[in-house]
């Protein structure tokens, strides 16, 4: 009835068939948890990617601080725009329509008062970076001292590490 040899394929069809057949029954199964990995994988992703940006935005507004046509009060916008898009990105609350009295309280907010102490001083660094940035764009004589600009930017990327690390578990 069947041609020699057939009955081998015949039979690991049959149960390469079956096989898919369970892992398909099982993914489906398992769906909401299999969509909830996938999706927090991408957003820490997302997570890094924003951090890398960040940094390297950073880095380069420090960079640009020994060229002559440098001008401090675009550097520190452009520091405030960088660390609010940061931030609105990282923690999913609109930063970039806070007011600087108004960074902690919207961190309290974003976080629901959750937060360790540490990364609550790391943004205790940020709202006083915007502080010194506030001053430096809106005073006259406002300016960084020498090698302020490059501390400050070194400042804020350890405080970035900060933040995105992971709340450790206590016992």
């Amino acid at each position: 009835l069947l041609l020699p040899g057939t009955a081998y394929k015949l039979y690991g069809t049959l149960a390469t068939i079956l096989l898919v057949l369970i892992i398909l029954i099982r993914l489906f199964v398992k769906r909401k948890s299999l969509i909830f990995y996938i999706n927090n994988k991408r957003l820490l992703k997302k997570y890094k990617k924003n951090k890398k940006q960040t940094k390297r935005a950073l880095y380069k507004i420090a960079e640009t601080a020994d060229q002559s046509d440098f001008n401090e009060k675009s550097a520190a916008e452009n520091i405030q725009k960088i660390l609010r898009n940061y931030l609105e990105v990282r923690f999913d609350y609109p930063f970039s329509r806070t007011v600087t009295s108004d960074i902690m309280t919207g961190w309290q907010k974003a976080t629901g008062g959750l937060s360790s102490e540490t990364k609550e001083e790391a943004l205790g660094e940020i709202a006083a970076t915007f502080i010194r940035t506030d001053f430096i764009r809106y005073s006259k004589e406002g300016s960084f001292e020498k090698d302020e600009l490059v501390k400050l930017v070194e400042k804020l990327v350890l405080t970035i590490e900060t933040l995105e690390k992971p709340e450790e578990e206590h016992a």
